[in-house]
Order: C-alpha cells, then structure tokens, then sequence
C-alpha cells in the first residue's frame, strides 16, 4: 500500500485567488489619481531619483521630473498636491487648494504656489488600503461622478526634455475614466522660466473651461 502523499510547502503556499472585488481604477497607467495620503518626507525621493537616472540611462525612458493637476470647474479651480508613491505614479493628496479664478493672473499665481511645495514621497498604497479620491471632500457635490461630468482637468509635467500641459478628457471607450488629450497637448523646452509655463497653462485652461461653459 503506498503511503499518502503529502503537499509540499511550495504546493500548499500557493496563492488563492483574492474573494474581495477589486477596486476600479478610474485613471489610466500615468495615474492622474486623485486619492488621498499622508505625505512623508524621507530618503525615498532621493533614491527615486537615483532610479529614475538608472532607468533612464537603461533603457532611455523619459521620467517625469514635476507633475501639477488641477479641476476648472464654474470658475473655481481645485489644485491638489501631487505625491509620487515609491511605485512611481501620481496621487492627489491633501492639501488641496480650491479658490475661484476670473483671470490668468489668478490661477497663474495659485499653480506657482502648488507646485512651489514639490512633489512629496508617499508609501504605494494597497489594493485593500487604497485611499478615497481626496477630490471628494472638496468637489463641493454630493458625488464625484457628478463633479467629474461638469469640469475640466488639466496637467502639467516636467522631464529632461520639455514641459507638457495637457487636458484630461472624458473617455469615449471607458466609462468614467478620463484620458490624456495628446491631440491639443502644449510642449515648452524644459530651460522655461516656471512662470511662463504656468501662464501658458492658465491661459490654455480657462479658454477651455470658457468654451466648455457657452457649450
């Protein structure tokens, strides 16, 4: 009589499929990614930029060197700090402006002082532990959904090469979920003076958000 064959513990270590419906994630791969944490300060930044310099030289990927998004919603603008996770990818964070804007001057000024503040080093969150969009305490509707359907959502973003301001627009394939807007994308060389960088992108937003308006 053969003896009972036992599971080896790498058979019996196996992974079980997860029971918990996974989240949706709303944003594209480039994450504009609206969730909420708690900045940390620490060595990860440094080290993150060691990597991106290692990645790069590799396998000559751009990385992005500074990222600033922003809502235009009815003449308000709503400008989260955006954290890097040690993954690598954008999350809004607390604190988030909100202010109302009738001039580029105005929301020039606010994005200079947003982007003034870096983009601070925070843990990637879990699939279980990841936090609610931080937009939703601040949106000002009873939804997000609904905030999202009547304002517009802009970035900015830095690498070696230029500076891209860029829309973020509804998704026709994808429902609820918005996509860069490549087509009408603004590239400056990277040597810009900040300040005309964020001009261009208050000049482009509001024209947008004005148009959006009188539709």
């Amino acid at each position: 009589m053969r003896p009972e064959r036992r599971l080896s513990g790498r058979k019996a270590g196996r992974r079980k499929p997860p029971t918990k419906r996974q989240p949706f994630w709303r944003i594209s791969g480039k994450s504009q990614g609206f969730g909420d944490g708690v900045p940390k300060q620490n060595n990860a930044l440094r080290h993150c930029r060691i990597y991106d310099r290692l990645i790069a030289a590799a396998f000559g990927k751009i990385v992005e060197r500074m990222h600033c998004s922003f809502y235009l919603r009815k003449g308000t603008v709503f400008v989260p700090t955006m954290a890097r996770t040690e993954a690598g990818y954008w999350m809004g964070v607390e604190p988030v402006e909100v202010q109302k804007v009738e001039t580029v001057e105005a929301l020039e000024q606010l994005l200079l002082a947003v982007i003034a503040r870096g983009n601070p080093v925070v843990p990637t969150p879990t699939r279980q532990n990841f936090p609610r969009p931080v937009m939703e305490r601040h949106c000002g509707l009873k939804s997000l959904s609904a905030f999202e359907r009547t304002a517009t959502c802009w970035s900015i973003s830095r690498n070696e090469v230029a500076y891209r301001i860029y829309e973020w627009r509804r998704s026709e394939r994808y429902r609820g979920a918005r996509e860069e807007a490549t087509d009408s994308e603004v590239r400056l060389p990277a040597d810009t003076p900040l300040k005309d960088v964020a001009r261009r992108a208050a000049e482009v937003a509001l024209a947008q958000s004005i148009s959006v308006l009188s539709q």
